[in-house]
């Protein structure tokens, strides 16, 4: 496996409540947004710690290989809320894209992280693709440099060069997601309980 793409809603998220595009004015609004949208009453600890160290632990396994962690989600607030909401809870540092569907025409559509660990904003080609996630991540296989403006300059994303759908695992709480009524299918996934 070199990519695992993660839904945000009722995924990473419990649930999502979002205002605007999520950039709090003070700590206070920070706290009340991490504690609604990431964690749980119902589980020991910190969910959000939990979370990180999932994260922490796919992106750079046990076993010394390196997995790239994308977001893939619709989302009505954009690819900026959710980079924004990732920043919040401090997961935004194990990401290297976040893509939101369906396509907007009015507003940016991806972000990647560059070099630096910068967020970038850009247009991947989902007006290119159907709206859904199976077809999206079967288009990121024919045309990866497409969705991930890194490889051409990073080497940590020379593997992606050469992604097929069996090189993807999606995490997703909603199983129809894992095929599209217009043949194609996610082959690994994990189906998250709601």
């Amino acid at each position: 496996v070199k990519l695992v793409v993660f839904d945000f809603d009722e995924t990473l998220t419990l649930a999502t409540f979002m205002t605007g595009n999520c950039e709090y004015a003070d700590d206070e609004e920070k706290d009340i947004a991490r504690v609604i949208n990431f964690e749980s009453p119902w589980v020991e600890g910190s969910r959000i710690q939990k979370l990180q160290n999932m994260l922490a632990s796919i992106k750079d396994g046990e076993d010394g290989r390196h997995r790239t962690l994308t977001v893939l989600t619709n989302n009505g607030k954009g690819v900026q809320a959710v980079i924004n909401m990732l920043k919040i809870a401090g997961m935004d540092k194990y990401f290297s894209a976040v893509w939101t569907m369906p396509w907007r025409q009015y507003m940016p559509n991806g972000a990647y992280k560059d070099q630096s660990g910068q967020w970038k904003l850009f247009d991947p080609p989902s007006d290119k693709v159907r709206n859904h996630k199976a077809d999206v991540l079967s288009h990121v296989t024919k045309s990866p440099e497409a969705w991930f403006p890194q490889i051409g300059s990073e080497a940590a994303f020379k593997d992606l060069a050469t992604l097929s759908m069996g090189n993807i695992v999606l995490v997703d709480d909603q199983r129809a997601n894992f095929q599209s009524q217009f043949g194609a299918s996610v082959l690994r996934y994990c189906k998250v309980a709601r």
